[in-house]
């Protein structure tokens, strides 16, 4: 059994969803082949279809963007053809609450039913910003938690060539500690960027 690991978001390095597939591709290992493809722009090179057209399964991970799935990947999905594979998705949002990637969710299953892959399930998972500050967290530990225990649900099911009900969870932090630390994240971007606090708070 192939299963083909797709990671959908346009950063080339350091990305939230590439951190989830190395946790994915971890839960899996010894469980089924694997192989990964990465779309970082809006075409999908020659090798990455036909690695697609050889899976059994595809998991497809990806950032929310305005409640949706980035433009790049729409655009790449666009492009895939003549692939029967049950499809599984993993999408992660900035925002704490995992649910609020239903929607983007729902876009994957929607293109699975107009198209040949079969659609299985998915996980959202809030507090997607602090996925890679904290890739080095043993699988199941402090933070990571909530997110993995809904990814080893989501290999399991894929094993089993089953599906069901897409979950959401958030990371394994209070809400609290989560917006405190993106606060940190943001001032340090501005000062790295030439901005001070009372820049952010002004709106310039």
């Amino acid at each position: 059994m192939l299963t083909v690991l797709i990671n959908g978001s346009p950063k080339l390095k350091g990305s939230a969803s590439g951190t989830i597939l190395c946790d994915l591709k971890k839960i899996l290992d010894g469980k089924t082949e694997i192989e990964e493809v990465e779309f970082h722009t809006n075409i999908i090179n020659p090798e990455a279809m036909e690695t697609l057209k050889k899976a059994d399964k595809i998991v497809v991970a990806f950032p929310l963007y305005f409640d949706g799935i980035p433009s790049h990947l729409l655009r790449c999905l666009e492009q895939i053809k003549d692939i029967s594979a049950d499809v599984y998705a993993v999408s992660n949002a900035g925002f704490y609450e995992g649910e609020q990637n239903a929607h983007a969710l729902a876009i994957i299953r929607n293109w699975c039913s107009k198209n040949n892959p079969e659609w299985k399930m998915g996980v959202g998972i809030g507090g997607g910003g602090a996925m890679t500050a904290i890739g080095s967290v043993p699988l199941g530990k402090g933070p990571k938690k909530g997110p993995d225990k809904a990814l080893m649900i989501l290999a399991d099911q894929l094993v089993k060539g089953q599906g069901g009900e897409d979950i959401f969870v958030s990371i394994g932090m209070p809400r609290s500690m989560y917006k405190m630390a993106a606060e940190m994240g943001w001032k340090s971007m501005a000062k790295k960027n030439g901005l001070r606090k009372e820049d952010l708070e002004s709106g310039i």
